[in-house]
């Protein structure tokens, strides 16, 4: 006797294409890395700088 019901679909998807190749992290790596080993502007050094000082001048505050 054949079932009354069709088989269920199951609801997990099949990975994407990406999930296939390489984990996502160690592909952007490895696709900015020249990037990654650039020097930091020094205009943006400064920045960060004056930033630090002017919150561990509140904090002392």
């Amino acid at each position: 006797m054949a079932d009354a019901h069709p088989p269920k679909k199951s609801n997990v998807r099949k990975p994407s294409e990406w999930m296939r190749e390489k984990p996502l992290g160690k592909a952007l790596r490895e696709k900015y890395q020249d990037v990654k080993e650039e020097e930091v502007p020094q205009r943006l050094l400064d920045t960060i700088n004056r930033i630090r000082q002017a919150e561990k001048a509140k904090k002392q505050s």
